[in-house]
């Protein structure tokens, strides 16, 4: 399947003679321009006006098509000159100015695009870029003008001395929705081709995109990738692409990877640098943003440099390798992995997260660099993550709005930090975290002595033999009331879904292997197997931590992951009495190494 882009938008005029696309004239006058074959942008022609030491200019009134630019926004893009640009009056006021209106030049939005010390040097056409809708960017307003039907643009130049020939310039008009541009489908594209499809094409020149010394300059979103094509392929590498700020508004400019197509999708972008020259200005962010969409393919950033953007919206088939992001708001992880990233100069309000996370685990061996706002990362889902080699650099405390981490998930998240440095954490409401550092696995695998067959179901207890990590029939307070028993353990040290071991008590309602939930460092509670009657516990109780306190699943294993500050001496036993095949009790001992952990395999005698 050969390569193909798609304008988005509509052209509402080419500009090549006196009526294409309505009817050209001079500004604010009946007087008709002149149909330009010398100084053309797009196609065989434009339409000029001679202004000589006065002001005036030429406009498109009406044009033939009516468009609505409200809802979605839409953008107009128009292509000007003017020739004589060392003439132009150097008052911002009286230099150069756009409009955009409705029923004809006495309903307009007023542009002004500065004097001749902001005209470009070098001359030449000027791509021009406006969201009407954003009333932040208007100068002026000329009666009421109806952006639901928009049919009337202007170009208006001071002009100070007098001119040989015409020298205010507009060609072609074209109008797109906020957030497109241009879309390539098929396979394999590159960012040439939409280079090719827009100034490589005289009749299209859309402004789009154009290219300088080989760099790459986008005004909108380049979309790769179409469902109305069965595959999609795009392979590119050491392109520079820029994303120049205008009059539009957010979430204009970017890039967006579509994966909608029900074949093969494969988008490969190497060595890539972005950068967005985009602003805050009020309630509008003009940084450009990047989108990965859809679940049939992959999208691989290898080595991409993001520089200055809003927002970076992956999902699950989107991977980040070795790429550099540099002053940007945040990335929405979705899923994908990112992988030996450089992450520095963030621009996050104060107490947000440059990555919103649902998956710790796929971030790994990445640099987080804190520039005085923010967080690295903020944790939305609950669970169990390992979260390996990741460095934080100049972070602050824990409980700050400058901590690396902040969990905002409102449940429990464990953390098993593997390598790298250990990250300071902010918990939001109703949310816990553990961190485990640099872990080990420690396992019993239990099988049949006759056969070697892995046994399911076998119940596993396995406790510390002394103090030097948790504590040994340490003593403590129990009361009950109904099933919950209550400790008093002063600086226990446990999370919620540990378990201990209690023993001494006189009722035997309190003694046995129990999972806790912590109340506070001081206290957690148990579930009893029977209503309790007597309340305190009475008698000499004390608590032992267990390391394991489970079944076995189909593999015959039960095993537990933390970290230990010196190898740990176990004991413990295994046995299935409960269901058939029965089995005689075993031994459990050894030493949890503190470094490479533990694995056993015990060995039942069955007892049929």
């Amino acid at each position: 399947m050969t390569v193909g882009v798609a304008f988005d938008g509509t052209r509402i005029s080419g500009a090549e003679t006196l009526t294409d696309g309505g009817n050209w004239d001079e500004w604010q006058d009946s007087k008709g321009g002149v149909e330009e074959a010398d100084f053309v942008y797009q196609g065989d022609g434009s339409i000029s006006i001679k202004v000589s030491a006065t002001t005036g200019g030429v406009e498109l009134d009406p044009s033939t098509i009516s468009t609505d630019m409200t809802a979605p926004n839409k953008v107009v893009l128009s292509k000007i000159n003017i020739t004589t640009y060392g003439l132009i009056d150097t008052t911002v006021v009286n230099g150069v100015m756009y409009a955009v209106g409705s029923g004809q030049s006495d309903n307009y939005l007023y542009y002004l695009y500065g004097s001749n010390n902001d005209y470009p040097f070098v001359g030449g056409w000027q791509l021009v870029v406006i969201d009407p809708n954003i009333a932040q960017y208007r100068d002026d307003v000329v009666g009421s003008p109806d952006l639901s039907g928009t049919d009337y643009f202007g170009l208006y130049a001071d002009i100070t001395a007098g001119v040989k020939a015409e020298n205010i310039i507009h060609d072609a008009v074209d109008v797109f929705t906020s957030g497109e541009g241009h879309t390539l489908s098929g396979s394999t594209g590159s960012f040439q081709d939409f280079a090719d499809y827009d100034e490589g094409v005289y009749t299209n020149r859309y402004g789009i995109v154009t290219t300088r010394e080989g760099i790459f300059y986008v005004l909108g979103t380049l979309t790769i990738g179409s469902s109305s094509v069965d595959s999609n392929h795009f392979v590119d590498s050491n392109s520079v692409i820029v994303f120049p700020t205008a009059r539009f508004g957010t979430g204009f400019a970017g890039l967006r990877f579509n994966l909608d197509a029900t074949g093969s999708n494969y988008y490969l972008l190497s060595n890539e640098v972005f950068i967005g020259k985009g602003t805050i200005t009020g309630s509008v962010d003009t940084r450009p943003d990047y989108e990965t969409t859809g679940s049939n393919g992959s999208v691989t950033f290898d080595g991409v440099t993001f520089n200055v953007f809003r927002n970076i919206n992956a999902n699950e088939q989107a991977l980040f390798s070795e790429c550099i992001f540099i002053s940007g708001s945040k990335i929405t992880q979705s899923g994908s992995e990112i992988l030996s990233c450089s992450i520095s100069q963030d621009t996050q309000p104060t107490g947000s997260a440059f990555i919103r996370s649902d998956n710790l685990s796929n971030i790994g061996k990445c640099n987080f660099t804190y520039n005085a706002g923010g967080h690295a990362i903020e944790i939305y889902k609950t669970g169990s993550f390992d979260f390996y080699n990741n460095t934080f650099n100049d972070y602050l405390a824990s409980d700050t709005s400058g901590s690396a981490i902040f969990n905002n998930s409102s449940g429990s998240v464990t953390i098993n930090v593997v390598g790298g440095t250990a990250p300071t954490i902010r918990n939001g409401a109703g949310s816990s975290t553990t961190l485990i550092i640099n872990p080990v696995t420690f396992s019993v695998r239990v099988q049949d002595i006759s056969d070697t067959s892995d046994i399911e179901n076998a119940r596993v207890l396995v406790w510390v033999t002394n103090n030097d990590n948790y504590f040994y029939q340490a003593g403590v307070a129990i009361t009950g009331s109904g099933t919950t028993a209550t400790v008093v353990h002063n600086s226990h040290g446990l999370s919620t879904g540990d378990s201990v071991i209690i023993e001494g008590a006189e009722q035997d309602v309190y003694n046995g292997a129990y999972q806790v939930t912590v109340v506070d460092s001081n206290s957690y509670t148990y579930t009893t197997n029977e209503t309790i009657v007597y309340s305190p516990a009475s008698g000499s109780t004390v608590s032992t931590f267990a390391v394991l306190n489970g079944l076995t699943d189909v593999s015959g294993t039960i095993d537990d992951l933390r970290s230990w500050g010196s190898s740990q001496a176990i004991s413990g036993r295994v046995r299935k009495s409960s269901s058939s095949p029965y089995y005689q009790p075993g031994p459990v001992v050894g030493t949890i190494n503190n470094t490479s952990g533990l694995a056993l395999t015990v060995q039942l005698v069955g007892d049929e």
